[in-house]
């Protein structure tokens, strides 16, 4: 409570240095914005539930973005840690130097993460600058993934 309470009087003081999500104006809220420096390997993030979700990446090597399911990013991560080579599959997926999409299954449903690798599918380092904003729009019904286990 307290930090809350410092952030509130921070605000009302004029104080500069308020947090984005406090500040955005509009319907696209601010999720994640700055550039990181991958050393190996690949980035995962979660799509927000309730949610477009508006992803914009801009690399200094081609990437792909993956969009997966919690179970198919299951499969892959049980076949890289015990070295197996069993198929997996993605939701959706986008490959450049410059990606923009919008994917907006997760609506009704929080059953989908989304990595960032190198599209050689090395463990060498990459940069992206990560422009990702969400746009509150909640589904009636279950969707995407979830959607299956409607009756």
């Amino acid at each position: 409570m307290i930090p809350l309470m410092l952030m509130l009087w921070g605000m009302t003081n004029g104080y500069a240095n308020i947090p984005a999500y406090l500040t955005w104006q509009g319907p696209q809220i601010p999720v994640w914005q700055r550039t990181a420096t991958v050393k190996h390997g690949y980035l995962e993030y979660g799509m927000l539930d309730t949610f477009d979700n508006h992803i914009q990446a801009q690399a200094d090597t081609n990437i792909t973005i993956a969009i997966m399911t919690i179970e198919q990013y299951a499969i892959l991560r049980a076949d890289v840690f015990y070295g197996l080579n069993h198929p997996y599959n993605t939701t959706a997926f986008y490959n450049g130097t410059n990606i923009n999409f919008w994917f907006n299954q997760s609506e009704g449903c929080s059953g989908y993460i989304y990595i960032i690798y190198r599209n050689d599918h090395t463990l060498r380092g990459f940069n992206v600058t990560m422009n990702a904003t969400a746009i509150y729009n909640p589904a009636k019904n279950l969707t995407g993934v979830c959607g299956r286990w409607q009756g």
